[in-house]
């Protein structure tokens, strides 16, 4: 969580549980804090307080409890994600009086700001976005087959082509995807309350920001659901794991939202190589039979973007081959997994860490309340084995991404089909019309000549001329 460049920091966990004995609890507990935990002998041995460090303490202490808003958490890019200027993050805090917390925000701070970005956008604003696109392809499909909005002409052999649905996509798309926070913001509709660990806990002030680590376990116990952006290093980090294990064995029922990082880049890329088949669209004839008019320019040039929208696509399946090797990965590391193991910076973190998973162990039950550390530490880590495997799961489909991913990345290839399908039935619609008007010629010559027709067929009449005109006049 706070670690930036953790090292392995290898030693026994019975060191933790039986530390050497010194005059008094006091001075063993600053010993530790001092960093000196490492160089410990394991002679003799003692038990660890329990109180030791306030990690573990499900209340917050007078720690103020502050929140940001998710649109703030996405405002310029993410800025906020970045791993700078962290002294001037808590200025973004947008309530400081927060009890409750819609979502708990784990992740590396190591990893770049832009995927942190585009993951979250996935969660908060992938499903405006995918609504928003496919209103617009039914409602542009719609206006295309009625006649309402105009068709292009193709110069090669004069085929009609609509562009209507895949460009209303696209541009809804990144609107939607990439602004909706901002313009939420503007008009006051709140976001939901975030924590997100250096934005919420005072990064200037040395005291206040120890103060606000040490209530980790308090913002954890009182979040409704978590957001995980998994990346290769998260279960290797023993803060990431800490917020993990800790959160499900506090809340085993609440939701928990896996968002790989790697997703959100190649979403947003399978959707920026559509933007290339729209001049496709105008430069490769309709019919085989037509290459043969079409100019040496017109033909490098359609098949210079063929090629393009090939590697795009190779690309693409490239990354979603690279997340799925990562995810297999994910499988070995939480088989592997051990807090022995895990990365931190120093043995500070892992003391606090170690105190406060012995405390909750107990507290919750999960293990007997005269258990050792080795023990609790066990028990939390077939949490990890046990329970990590199957919520993570659940938030994938059998594609290996959610669904919602995925039907934002095949969104633009169905404005393509709906955008060919419209400019076809509206072929199909004219010519109808063209018969039905050929019709009503006849019956007029045949009522001029002294036969009549009765009213309902007057209508029919009418209303094929009404149609053949309006086709006209378009």
């Amino acid at each position: 969580m706070f670690d930036q460049a953790r090292q392995p920091c290898g030693h026994a966990w019975d060191s933790i549980d039986s530390i050497s004995i010194f005059q008094d609890d006091n001075q063993r507990i600053e010993h530790a804090n001092a960093g000196g935990l490492a160089n410990l002998p394991t002679s003799s041995i003692a038990t660890v307080d329990l109180n030791a460090s306030p990690l573990g303490n499900m209340n917050f202490g007078g720690v103020r409890q502050c929140s940001v808003s998710s649109h703030t958490v996405l405002r310029g890019g993410g800025v906020v994600l970045g791993n700078v200027d962290d002294e001037k993050k808590h200025g973004y805090v947008s309530e400081h009086s927060a009890e409750r917390y819609d979502f708990f925000i784990s992740h590396n701070w190591s990893v770049e700001r832009w995927k942190k970005f585009l993951a979250l956008c996935l969660i908060w604003s992938g499903k405006h976005a995918l609504i928003s696109s496919c209103f617009l392809q039914l409602l542009t499909f719609s206006l295309v087959v009625m006649g309402i909005l105009p068709v292009s002409t193709s110069h090669i052999d004069e085929h009609e082509i609509s562009c209507w649905c895949i460009t209303s996509t696209l541009l809804t798309y990144f609107f939607v995807f990439l602004l909706s926070h901002d313009l939420l913001e503007i008009f006051g509709v709140p976001g939901y309350r975030t924590f997100l660990d250096k934005v919420c806990v005072d990064q200037s002030d040395e005291r206040k920001k120890k103060r606000g680590i040490e209530a980790i376990t308090a913002f954890l116990y009182h979040s409704d659901a978590m957001v995980v952006l998994y990346s290769e290093v998260y279960l290797k980090r023993l803060w990431t794991v800490y917020e993990l294990t800790t959160f499900l064995a506090l809340k085993p029922d609440a939701k928990l939202i896996v968002q790989p990082v790697i997703v959100g880049p190649v979403a947003i890329f399978l959707v920026l190589i559509q933007l290339i088949r729209i001049p496709e669209l105008f430069l490769v004839p309709l019919n085989w039979d037509s290459f043969d008019s079409v100019d040496s320019a017109s033909l490098f040039l359609a098949g210079f973007i063929i090629l393009m929208d090939l590697f795009g696509l190779l690309v693409a399946a490239f990354y979603l081959r690279l997340w799925g090797n990562t995810r297999a990965k994910m499988g070995q590391q939480v088989e592997a997994f051990a807090f022995e193991r895990a990365l931190c910076h120093n043995e500070v973190d892992r003391f606090h860490i170690t105190c406060a998973i012995k405390k909750i162990a107990r507290q919750e039950e999960l293990v007997p309340s005269h258990a050792s550390t080795s023990e609790c530490l066990q028990r939390f880590e077939e949490v990890v084995r046990t329970t990590l495997p199957r919520r993570m799961n659940g938030a994938f489909m059998w594609t290996g991404i959610s669904c919602q991913a995925a039907c934002l990345m095949t969104t633009p290839a169905m404005a393509l089909v709906l955008d060919y399908s419209a400019v076809r039935l509206r072929q199909k619609m004219a010519s109808e019309d063209s018969k039905c008007c050929n019709r009503t010629a006849g019956r007029s010559t045949s009522r001029h000549d002294g036969r009549s027709l009765d009213a309902n067929r007057d209508w029919f009449d009418w209303n094929c001329e009404w149609k053949e005109n309006r086709r006209c006049n378009l």
